[in-house]
């Protein structure tokens, strides 16, 4: 196999891992959590998709590069944790504060995604080479040939499944979309559910669908909660509305019910 169709097939098998791994980690919640509007970041779940994909690709074109496999795989391993680390910064760009602390965040980070990265650019060339033994040596067989990248994309899409939010976040977004449902029913301000009353504007201001995005710090979010043993993890929660209307809730267990404010 000529170097150019090598570089090509690593281009293909990368695209094929990284369409598995993207569809399963951004559909994943969807599917586990039916009618629960979980918030997607910029540029939109369909272009990450495509994104993703693409990025994979790449990775595969990288490890398939040079004739040699290990300068291929540690090329791609730092190509792709650079790209993975700018990709979740620009995510938080609209937000001066906590970009700060994702970059340094992620300057400490760098190093362990590069080196989860590199099993998977290992088995990107891993399967290229079997696919040029293959090429080379045995006649031609399609059944024998798509086995290797059949698994391959299993095991992406496997590893997709981690994007899966936790038990308890998963729990707590259920139980705000009922309450923000019965919330939206209401007739008048007093027939609110009791979380939704202290909220300012709700009945107001709460119009068309919304979306709801877990962020890290429940301080973030300006409200009264009581006070939480060490190690009690909390789920605060952003609530964006068609109408540009938001506020912020969190969930301290052991309170069933969320304490929300405006935010």
């Amino acid at each position: 196999m000529s170097p150019t169709a090598r570089r090509i097939l690593g281009f293909v098998l990368g695209a094929l891992m990284g369409v598995a791994y993207a569809l399963v980690s951004n559909l994943i919640n969807d599917y586990v959590m039916p009618g629960v509007p979980v918030y997607q970041p910029w540029p939109g779940r369909p272009m990450l998709i495509l994104i993703e994909t693409f990025a994979a690709a790449l990775m595969g074109l990288m490890v398939c590069w040079p004739d040699e496999a290990i300068p291929g795989v540690i090329f791609s391993a730092l190509a792709g944790g650079l790209a993975s680390s700018i990709m979740m910064a620009q995510q938080k760009a609209d937000d001066p504060a906590v970009l700060f602390r994702v970059v340094a965040l992620l300057f400490y980070t760098f190093l362990p995604r590069v080196v989860i990265l590199s099993p998977v650019c290992i088995v990107l060339r891993w399967v290229a080479h079997l696919w040029e033994q293959e090429t080379l040596y045995d006649p031609f067989s399609l059944r024998k040939r798509l086995i290797a990248p059949v698994i391959m994309m299993l095991l992406a899409g496997v590893m997709g499944i981690f994007s899966m939010l936790p038990q308890e976040t998963r729990y707590s977004l259920s139980i705000m979309t009922n309450i923000l449902n019965q919330g939206l029913k209401a007739e008048s301000a007093d027939e609110l559910p009791d979380a939704l009353k202290s909220v300012d504007g709700f009945f107001e201001n709460a119009r068309g669908g919304f979306t709801l995005e877990v962020i890290n710090d429940p301080d973030q979010i300006p409200v009264q909660r009581p006070f939480t043993s060490f190690g009690t993890i909390e789920t605060p929660v952003i609530i964006r509305f068609e109408s540009g209307y938001a506020f912020g809730c969190v969930f301290t267990p052991p309170y069933p019910s969320p304490f929300c404010t405006w935010y």
